[in-house]
């Protein structure tokens, strides 16, 4: 009880303090959970909410999509170092991890798809980097044509969203786009490669 109360004035600190930063509601809740407040599981919950907001970056405010997927590609210019294979297992352990992580997260949040879950988008940025070495200028076209192709959701991306509900609808969704995004990229990163050849 004593807990409890603490976190509520605790949280109470928190809003005030940020009331001029425009961060969401679900943001806020994200803090309160994570800082074991009425949660019947604390440290696995905590666990799934550290993994779904992608190390606390879903929780940055105005954009917490393009936050996530900037981390992600921090974090995939030194899984790229490791064996293709690894890199592969890396990408796997993401989706299925990822998976469990946004589901548990939703729920907590009761928020279908709810903001400052992210891990999505870092499993997106992974598959769209999966075969693209580095290079500023690629990297950063390819985080912008992610994160496009993330709003836009083409087929079947769409549908995925509208039919396949929990974690794995969450994840699916940024499968597609980073699919795209990595077809997208083989092909700008061929034709600016025939460009530097002439």
């Amino acid at each position: 009880m004593f807990k409890t109360a603490y976190c509520k004035i605790q949280l109470l600190k928190f809003v005030a303090a940020r009331l001029t930063e425009n961060i969401a509601a679900n943001q806020i809740k994200v803090w309160f959970l994570t800082n074991s407040c009425e949660i019947e599981n604390p440290s696995m919950d905590q666990f799934f909410i550290i993994i779904a907001t992608g190390l606390y970056s879903g929780m940055l405010p105005l954009a917490p999509g393009i936050w996530g997927s900037t981390l992600a590609m921090f974090l995939c210019y030194y899984c790229k170092k490791l064996p293709l294979l690894v890199y592969f297992g890396i990408t796997a352990g993401l989706f299925f991890i990822g998976t469990i992580a946004a589901e548990m997260t939703e729920k907590m949040l009761a928020e279908v798809d709810a903001s400052p879950i992210v891990i999505d988008e870092i499993l997106g940025i992974f598959i769209a980097f999966a075969f693209i070495p580095f290079n500023k200028a690629v990297w950063l076209v390819g985080l912008l044509i992610f994160v496009v192709l993330d709003g836009l959701k083409p087929f079947p991306a769409s549908w995925v969203e509208l039919n396949v509900e929990g974690g794995l609808g969450i994840m699916l969704d940024d499968v597609v786009a980073g699919v795209y995004a990595l077809i997208l990229l083989r092909v700008f990163s061929y034709l600016l490669s025939k460009i530097k050849d002439r």
